[in-house]
């Protein structure tokens, strides 16, 4: 198991993208971890990864652009899950999972249905999800014998 924090900051003149820019200090914070199976039979892999940005401020609802949120921080996700689950000497499966959230930009043109407020918050979640499940020979050493 692997596991880690990054920590960095800054400084974006204009976050929200605003017509009059306002510019704002930021914080991200990025965590991550890693496992793997130690099995000799089977197998099972988790690489999880998120961040968090946040500002240090919160925008005027009439900061130039009435359909920007007053609370723009925003979060992500990224999961991934992997496993081999061996059926036969000569057959596995090999599946895997993965999931994505995230926010959209502030200011994108894309309709945020009921949120449309100026004081929406958070921003558009985004989320995509995935799977992928074969069914795989395994491939044979050409250096064995085999009857």
């Amino acid at each position: 198991m692997k596991e880690a924090v990054e920590v960095s900051g800054g400084y974006d003149t204009n976050p929200g993208r605003f017509a009059q820019p306002q510019g704002s200090a930021f914080y991200r914070i990025a965590p991550e971890l890693q496992a793997t199976s130690d099995w000799t039979r089977h197998a099972l892999n988790l690489d999880l990864r998120g961040s968090f940005t946040g500002y240090g401020t919160t925008f005027p609802a009439d900061a130039g652009n009435s359909s920007v949120p007053v609370n723009i921080d925003r979060p992500d996700v990224d999961g991934k899950l992997t496993g081999r689950i061996d059926v036969t000497r000569d057959t596995r499966i090999i599946s895997a999972l993965r999931l994505r959230v995230g926010t959209d930009n502030p200011t994108t043109p894309n309709p945020c249905g009921p949120c449309s407020s100026a004081a929406h918050s958070p921003t558009t979640i985004l989320t995509t999800t995935g799977t992928t499940t074969p069914l795989t020979p395994r491939a044979r050493d050409p250096t064995t014998s085999q009857r």
